[in-house]
């Protein structure tokens, strides 16, 4: 398929942000971005942009393929290729929304790292009758026990505790990976929204984007005035968490809206992390499986060469 442009304007917008975004040199963005487009190259893109139909609005599936082949060309992982083509406005006039960016990410997992499975195996999306009957993906069976991780946490289950439907589930990423549980305040007044397991995810400044932080990110913080015990606000406790109550969990995604966050933070890439590793990891280490995969891959290395 081949992603036709009224001018060249979207595709060079696209290629700096891409570039500022994923430190990647621009000819190396402007190539990767013509290729995903169904172009050779940044040449023939800049000849033929303009040779067949405009759509102002590409589909999910569209947006998809390009997302894959944009990680293919750039050699970076899915979901910080999904966030730079998200915010680059290559494939929409309208901002992107929590739901079709989760849509994305979901398809892309089940097109590569977490590809759908048959029962009683890793990554099946179950059902734990003790939590009523809420979905759950399981990380490993082992004897007579279920590993699975639900929306809050990492519990093992007996098999008899376990459904595997006849009819499959879809995969799901865990509220505990993107919901807020209160924010942190830095020395210049910034906001520091962070997971129930104290990971940074978004910083909010007044007047400025929201900015999607990594995970492991060490936050050096003041106490709040808001807060009377000097403890950093939170928006929930374990009592009526999110995974169990619909009324913080509607709360939380408000949170989210009202700092005009519309994407995935870089947290939910630990999902296919925490069901693969061999070790019964739960969300409280999602942050360093993700840092150690992170440098293993150097784009650890490649981001503080290029800043």
């Amino acid at each position: 398929m081949r992603i036709n442009f009224p001018n060249l304007t979207r595709p060079k917008k696209a290629a700096k942000h891409f570039s500022q975004v994923l430190s990647v040199p621009l000819a190396l963005s402007q190539n990767s971005i013509a290729k995903a487009c169904g172009y050779r190259d940044w040449y023939d893109l800049e000849t033929n942009h303009n040779i067949g139909e405009y759509k102002s609005e590409y589909s999910l599936d569209a947006k998809v393929n390009v997302v894959l082949n944009l990680t293919t060309a750039l050699n970076r992982g899915v979901g910080d290729v999904q966030y730079a083509l998200s915010g680059s406005y290559l494939l929409d006039n309208q901002a992107p929304t929590r739901d079709s960016e989760t849509e994305i990410r979901i398809r892309c997992w089940e097109l590569t790292d977490l590809k759908p499975v048959g029962k009683k195996q890793k990554g099946e999306i179950g059902r734990a009758k003790v939590f009523d009957k809420k979905p759950s993906i399981v990380k490993q069976y082992r004897g007579g026990l279920v590993e699975g991780l639900t929306n809050g946490g990492l519990f093992t289950f007996a098999t008899s505790e376990y459904t595997s439907p006849n009819k499959k589930l879809r995969l799901f990423i865990p509220m505990r990976l993107y919901l807020p549980y209160g924010y942190y305040t830095e020395a210049d007044g910034a906001k520091v929204l962070y997971s129930r397991d104290y990971n940074p995810m978004w910083r909010i400044r007044e007047g400025q984007k929201p900015e999607r932080l990594e995970p492991w990110l060490w936050i050096k913080t003041v106490n709040n005035p808001k807060s009377s015990d000097g403890r950093d606000p939170q928006y929930f406790n374990d009592g009526n968490a999110p995974w169990y109550n619909d009324k913080t969990r509607v709360k939380c995604e408000q949170v989210l809206t009202d700092y005009n966050i519309n994407r995935l933070p870089m947290l939910v890439e630990a999902l296919p992390l925490l069901i693969n590793s061999p070790e019964p990891d739960g969300y409280n280490h999602a942050a360093r499986l993700l840092k150690d995969y992170y440098a293993e891959k150097d784009w650890l290395w490649e981001k503080k060469q290029n800043e």
